[in-house]
């Protein structure tokens, strides 16, 4: 039983990249809140964006602290970072990574240096796994774990990210968006994430062409999420896939948005659309049910552990999204169950207070340190 009188530790937590507002930038945020009421907190990163009133670490002050056999690093990991595994290499106390899972570089085959990134990212956690035998493991999903292909249950457990949208975001949202999208009289849609080929873009077009062809013209899908100029050929194909199906009114990609107008389409929105070929999580699906906006998805990746029971999920075939759309639009009943199966699941699964919980009790049984 650890000592709750013990001097406090030194807790790194680091990833290439952290930036505040994002998925695992908020998990992040999250573990540090937790961990710096009884320890001395640090972030190291390559691109460090926000975070303002954190403690950071600069890469001489990384070395000193390692020395310490009580530091413990808590390593994010989502893809191949040299620097960050020789720090982990000269690490002296506990190591706990979370795996955040890498996309399989299959889903960037036109990008050679995407690809090549996916993979030695992918071959670098099968290489912490040898290379770091006493390490414990904290995963987003069931489907992570499995899709490792490691036999490491006896020091991996899943650990859901902390999504953006819940406690303590004192956003509130963009009053006047909201009121639009509430009074409009139009199917909203929305999805949210990166502008990657992962995402399943094309498969969202084709569901708002089919739903076009068999209701009307009455549907707007809003799309959120950052575009990588590296992706700028995948998203020119989007766009004509857009122009060719004739439903460029009906489709409007909006880009990195604030917080404050994110929230206003999900509050605001019909339904929460999500055709993506692979996720480890999905973040956006978990924020969705917390804002008791109804889930359709493809039951690809981690997406369908993630939604949880009583979601709907569909596969390739564009239609029966577009029936389930429908339904949602002209149904009460099938809205309402939507809304309370989506909002028992973040509940019972997703809630702060029990992420926060499970959090501590890893770090302990991991470190023993007490949260």
């Amino acid at each position: 039983m650890p000592d709750a009188s013990a001097p406090p530790m030194n807790f790194i937590l680091m990833h290439q990249s952290i930036v505040e507002h994002d998925a695992i930038g908020r998990d992040i945020v999250e573990m540090y809140k937790l961990l710096a009421d009884r320890h001395r907190c640090y972030l190291f990163a390559d691109y460090l964006i926000g975070m303002e009133g954190r403690n950071r670490l600069d890469r001489d002050a990384i070395w000193t602290l390692l020395l310490d056999p009580s530091t413990v690093i808590i390593y994010h990991h989502s893809n191949f970072w040299e620097e960050g595994e020789a720090i982990l290499s000269r690490a002296n106390g506990p190591i706990v990574f979370k795996y955040h899972n890498i996309t399989p570089p299959r889903c960037f085959a036109s990008y050679s240096d995407c690809w090549r990134a996916c993979a030695m990212g992918r071959e670098q956690t099968l290489r912490f796994f040898y290379k770091f035998p006493d390490a414990y493991w904290l995963t987003d999903s069931v489907f992570n774990m499995a899709e490792l292909g490691l036999d490491i249950r006896d020091r991996m457990v899943v650990l859901p990210p902390f999504p953006t949208m819940a406690h303590g975001n004192a956003v509130l949202p963009d009053g006047p968006r909201l009121r639009h999208l509430i009074e409009s009289r139009d199917l909203n849609i929305l999805f949210s994430g990166r502008f990657v080929p992962n995402k399943g873009h094309k498969l969202m077009v084709q569901v708002v062409a089919e739903y076009v062809r068999r209701y009307g013209r009455a549907i707007r899908l809003f799309i959120v999420g950052k575009l990588d100029p590296v992706f700028s050929p995948y998203y020119d194909r989007i766009q004509a896939a857009i122009a060719e199906a004739c439903v460029d009114d009906c489709i409007c990609y909006l880009g990195s948005i604030s917080d404050t107008e994110l929230l206003a389409y999900y509050l605001g929105c019909d339904a929460y659309l999500s055709c993506s070929d692979h996720e480890g999580f999905c973040v956006p699906v978990a924020e969705a049910q917390y804002c008791r906006l109804p889930v359709i998805a493809k039951a690809r990746g981690a997406v369908s552990e993630t939604v949880g029971p009583g979601g709907l999920l569909f596969g390739d075939d564009p239609a029966p999204y577009a029936e389930a759309l429908y339904g949602i639009r002209t149904d009460d009943g099938i809205r309402r169950t939507l809304i309370q199966a989506g909002s028992a699941n973040y509940e019972f699964r997703f809630s702060y207070h029990l992420l926060a919980q499970s959090f501590r009790d890893e770090i302990r049984k991991a470190t023993g340190a007490i949260l």
